[in-house]
């Protein structure tokens, strides 16, 4: 049970991030497909920082 709602918190977290959808199809599929290690490989290399605007800390806001 734990395995699959791993791999549908993956699935979500893939088709919020702003990958194209060819991106997000590979990802979902090296994620489904490759059980423990897809979600391994996504975490360290899949996910992209927001773009946009956000605060950083300890630099001015104009």
């Amino acid at each position: 049970m734990l395995p699959l709602l791993g791999h549908i918190i993956e699935t979500v977290m893939i088709l919020e991030d702003e990958h194209s959808p060819t991106g997000k199809l590979l990802w979902l599929l090296i994620v489904w497909l490759l059980p423990f290690v897809g979600q391994f490989l996504y975490l360290l290399f899949g996910q992209r920082p927001p773009s946009g605007n956000y605060v950083r800390f300890a630099q001015p806001s104009y």
